[in-house]
């Protein structure tokens, strides 16, 4: 079973609709549900994203849920994601939201942020952007697990930038040149792999 919910509402000032893809997958008899985001590039509507997927995510009352996508997370700014992995608002951050319910490991929510948990370089993770300029300074994408009932294992990046790929001679001139061929950029983002285990506790 898949569908999308829309993480923002008409009038609001976002250059684009901002939808969660869901999908209800079973495994070993287990559900386990799946969602996709790419939040706004405004700070104040990612608030607003941040809770109406907190409140989605609270209403299906799963035990294990994956989240993953752009969250156009700015370094200076993390309140929207950090609402997302605990289901409340710091007092510090977001605008006070209007028509919401905190919930949390109360409530059987919570969500750790799958690069930190599996890899000692905690600051490390920068997914964006994968071009010479402005290089890799922010990690807006981002692997979410539940507390319960899943593992992260691994978690790695790929994607690369130009200089990562094998290349011929002429693409090797063209790097010289500093005249690098779009295409050899799979993105402008890195990409996020995380491996995640299953558990029963």
């Amino acid at each position: 079973m898949s569908h999308h919910i829309p993480l923002s509402k008409a009038g609001e000032s976002d250059e684009s609709p901002r939808v969660l893809l869901h999908i209800q997958i079973e495994y070993e008899h287990h559900e386990i549900f799946f969602m996709v985001v790419h939040f706004s590039t405004n700070k104040k509507l990612q608030c607003q994203n941040a809770m109406r997927l907190i409140n989605f995510v609270s209403s299906t009352g799963a035990d294990r849920t994956v989240i993953v996508g752009d969250f156009n997370t700015y370094s200076d700014y993390e309140w929207p994601v950090a609402a997302v992995l605990n289901g409340f608002f710091l007092p510090n951050g977001c605008p006070k939201p209007v028509g919401f319910e905190p919930v949390g490991a109360e409530q059987g929510y919570g969500f750790d942020d799958s690069w930190p948990m599996t890899n000692l370089d905690k600051k490390g993770g920068l997914t964006f952007s994968n071009m010479p300029s402005p290089g890799l300074v922010n990690r807006p994408d981002r692997v979410l697990v539940s507390r319960v009932g899943l593992d992260p294992v691994k978690t790695t990046l790929l994607g690369g930038n130009a200089l990562n790929f094998k290349v011929g001679l002429s693409d090797m001139i063209a790097l010289s040149l500093n005249r690098i061929p779009e295409e050899m950029f799979p993105s402008d983002h890195l990409m996020v792999v995380s491996e995640i285990k299953v558990t029963y506790h």
